[in-house]
């Protein structure tokens, strides 16, 4: 007897120690935050902007969208909640959206404080640059498509496994802000233009040292700035046209071919002389040709190729303008810096605070080796 009431006391308090539904909220009471927007009007005053789903039944509008100028994003949360029917949460964010005019600002990421210090926030949301205005993207209604936070999400994660642009979220860009030998990337959407309603992926983002916009590209470049990161996961398709074929149509260029790249190796080697660094890149993969607009015997594939030489010297090309590219604009979204603090420490170390200026001056090279592995079943 005296065992069973010891048992039923250790069993009640620990069952008095769980936690318990005594401060459950119901969720039509919840205003869930998942898409969170921030822009400058043409006055440059901040305007945050949020969209959340609507629970209630009575409702038309199953999404509500609101907007307040304010100075801070702490502080526009704070509006929202006044003119709330229900208690808001920001720990399901799924999308931040930032306007194209306020990332062209310096410290403009000072607004993302809030997110990384409150830890009822998630650092796991999207970051995602507007080419255009954040409210329309807000109010958008895209046609035969999801709740647009599901479309947004979706949308960007599709098109980051085809590697037509990056994916970052909130803790991703706090890295590469952080991190000197590198530069940011941000995802690129905008409005269609043919009716104001769908969002489209269109690229990605670079960012210089401090965080600024400057300048976008397309899914090309963000093939080759994931394959020279050596993030190979998903597909690499290319389409090029090579120059010294002849053309022989006035209306179709026969001289375009397309391969998807497989087996993909990338090698850097970063020296340091003659007061530069030097930056070897090789490239080395397999390709298959899904589309071919000139006639060639692919029967002689095997071994060493005059198309295969061709495909690798343009390859090489498009690289190279790349890489140059970004050394104009001293940005470095590769993350060359890495290798440089891998393989020359003593001489990074001198200009780990100002990186993209030694990257600007650096000797690039870059060569590729391409095997072709299929042409498809005609001959």
């Amino acid at each position: 007897m005296k065992l069973r009431l010891v048992t039923i006391l250790v069993l009640f308090i620990c069952s008095s120690m769980l936690t318990g539904c005594r401060d459950t909220t119901i969720i039509e009471n919840l205003t869930l935050t998942l898409v969170i927007g921030m822009d400058l009007n043409e006055k440059n005053e901040l305007i945050v902007s949020q969209s959340s789903p609507v629970f209630n039944k009575e409702a038309v509008d199953k999404e509500e969208e609101q907007e307040v100028k304010t100075k801070t994003s702490r502080a526009g949360r704070n509006k929202f909640d006044m003119a709330s029917d229900g208690l808001s949460s920001g720990g399901k964010a799924q999308v931040v959206l930032v306007g194209k005019r306020l990332l062209q600002n310096p410290n403009w990421n000072v607004l993302l404080d809030s997110f990384y210090r409150d830890a009822k926030n998630t650092i796991t949301s999207r970051l995602v640059m507007v080419d255009g205005d954040v409210s329309g993207v807000i109010r958008a209604v895209p046609k035969d498509k999801p709740r647009l936070p599901i479309f947004l999400s979706k949308m960007i994660d599709s098109a980051n496994l085809r590697n037509e642009t990056v994916k970052t979220t909130l803790q991703d860009f706090h890295r590469q802000l952080k991190e000197k030998g590198t530069t940011a990337t941000l995802t690129v959407v905008k409005l269609d233009d043919t009716d104001g309603t769908n969002v489209r992926v269109t690229g990605t983002g670079l960012l210089d040292s401090k965080g600024r916009y400057v300048t976008t590209v397309g899914p090309n470049e963000t093939k080759m700035i994931y394959m020279l990161q050596k993030r190979l996961s998903g597909k690499f398709p290319f389409t090029i046209l090579l120059p010294e074929l002849e053309k022989t149509n006035k209306v179709v260029d026969t001289r375009y071919i397309s391969i998807e790249a497989q087996n993909i190796k990338v090698k850097h080697k970063v020296t340091y002389a003659d007061g530069k660094f030097h930056i070897d890149v090789s490239l080395k993969m397999g390709a298959t040709i899904p589309e071919m607009f000139f006639p060639y015997n692919t029967s002689v594939l095997d071994g060493d190729s005059p198309l295969e030489r061709q495909i690798e010297r343009e390859i090489s090309n498009m690289f190279t303008k790349f890489i140059k590219k970004t050394q104009e604009l001293h940005i470095d979204p590769v993350g060359f810096g890495l290798y440089a603090r891998a393989y020359t420490y003593s001489e990074w170390k001198k200009v780990q605070d100002n990186w993209v200026d030694a990257f600007s001056r650096a000797e690039v090279t870059v060569s590729t080796d391409i095997k072709i592995q299929s042409a498809g079943i005609v001959k």
